[in-house]
């Protein structure tokens, strides 16, 4: 094929550069194959890292409120632990107690936050939620969390749409809930706040552990948080929106 004109091709962001065949030529039909191989594999768009651990590892490690390592017996009734650290994206999650307290897993909190480079423009609603421990909405749970410094942190957030899909568990089925109840104790199969405001009108989107899925509601509506803290050490993939 040499000598023959070509042509650019954008595919997924990739470029090619492919020969410009017209229908006179005779090409040999193993450079067509080659081809066609070469505009599939630029058109197929690359997974993000694998979230399993090399076998017999666990990819969730418990910590202690202290933020120590937990070297408990596993039995959350009897031996509790305060966090969770993902081995695979470096996350670090709060675990939800049963105890009324800052850290029940039945309290909901609805949507706030007054920064409008992160709100667009709908901050949401303070207190609306049900909580003991601080005001019943996301700024002020962050807020008293980070204070407490729970697991040795104040660093404490919402997790965006990728963060928080990256622990639902796709081998779990409705009525869920779609998470590890080995490592997370006390999930709920039910709806928890992301960081992440709508674009188009003021709702906020939320990941509902019922089905494995995420969804948009407005961000009045009271629902449960699960906090993050540290930075994503591999590419998640985002869920579509």
């Amino acid at each position: 094929m040499s000598g023959m004109p070509v042509v650019l091709i954008k595919v997924n962001g990739k470029v090619l550069i492919a020969p410009m065949i017209r229908p006179d030529m005779k090409i040999p039909a193993v450079h067509c194959t080659i081809l066609f191989v070469l505009l599939l594999a630029a058109g197929c768009k690359s997974s993000p890292p694998s979230e399993r651990m090399p076998e017999g590892e666990a990819r969730f490690e418990r910590l202690n409120q202290d933020g120590t390592r937990y070297t408990g017996t596993g039995d959350f009734g009897r031996q509790p632990w305060a966090c969770v650290r993902d081995r695979v994206t470096g996350l670090v999650w709060e675990v939800k107690q049963g105890d009324g307290g800052l850290h029940d897993a039945d309290h909901t909190y609805t949507w706030y936050d007054p920064d409008p480079r992160r709100n667009k423009g709908a901050e949401g609603k303070r207190d609306g939620g049900q909580c003991r421990g601080s005001a019943c909405d996301t700024l002020a749970f962050i807020e008293a969390v980070n204070a407490a410094g729970w697991c040795g942190f104040n660093d404490w957030r919402l997790p965006d749409q990728a963060e928080i899909a990256s622990i639902n568990d796709r081998h779990r089925r409705y009525p869920g809930p779609t998470q590890d109840p080995a490592f997370f104790p006390n999930a709920r199969a039910d709806q928890y706040w992301t960081s992440e405001t709508h674009l188009y009108y003021p709702g906020a989107w939320a990941w509902n552990f019922a089905y494995g899925h995420n969804q948009v509601d407005w961000k009045t509506n009271a629902k449960r948080v699960r906090l993050v803290r540290g930075e994503v050490k591999t590419r998640l993939a985002r869920p579509e929106d």
